[in-house]
């Protein structure tokens, strides 16, 4: 029998992000415990950014828990806060810039995986 993935959020450390600076992730699953989607969490910190980029083939689903930003997706604005969802597409320019005095903390699901 399979054995699950058990992660408890509060368990796993917080890590710098390989390429942005203003980024620390927690990596609850990646392509080692999960065929199909890679999911971490997220936190940006207050005043910091994702800056532009796209993913190839990943839809990225990100799901704001705490704190609140701006989402730019391929020339449009939106309002990144708690409680919003937001699919982006492969292929879609997009980033997000944290203008506030919180970190914005996000859960972040890839299709495929990232990692």
């Amino acid at each position: 029998m399979a054995t699950p993935n058990y992660a408890r959020a509060d368990d796993v450390a917080w890590e710098a992000h390989p390429r942005f600076q203003a980024l620390q992730v927690k990596v609850l699953e990646s392509k080692a415990t999960h065929p199909y989607a890679s999911i971490m969490l997220v936190k940006v910190a207050a005043g910091g950014e994702i800056p532009e980029h796209t993913h190839t083939v990943e839809t990225e689903t990100a799901y704001v828990l705490s704190g609140k930003a701006v989402l730019h997706v391929d020339g449009a604005t939106y309002a990144f806060e708690a409680g919003v969802n937001a699919s982006i597409p492969p292929g879609a320019r997009h980033s997000v810039v944290n203008s506030y005095d919180e970190p914005l903390l996000i859960y972040a699901i890839h299709t495929p995986p990232l990692r």
